[in-house]
């Protein structure tokens, strides 16, 4: 689907990207477009490994992109530091 529709933005858990890396060695495939201009990776821990295979099936080192989950936004979003602390 990525060779036919050309997606500039993806993302999903390592699981995913470890999978389709699986599947794309299997049948000795590479992705023959470098349309992707963003691959997130998240919800899960991140394997030095996927980041090495998604690289090796064609997926720029430079799309490659962590990302955090609403857990991890909903802590930053109420952060307080310093000054800013108020106890009522």
């Amino acid at each position: 689907m990525i060779d036919k529709y050309q997606p500039t933005h993806t993302g999903g858990p390592n699981f995913s990207y470890a999978l389709l890396a699986k599947r794309m060695k299997a049948t000795g495939r590479t992705l023959s477009t470098n349309c992707i201009r963003h691959a997130a990776i998240a919800a899960e821990p991140i394997a030095p490994k996927t980041l090495q295979d998604m690289q090796n099936i064609g997926i720029s080192h430079n799309a490659i992109t962590a990302a955090y989950g609403m857990a991890e936004m909903c802590l930053r979003a109420t952060l307080a530091v310093g000054d800013e602390i108020c106890v009522h």
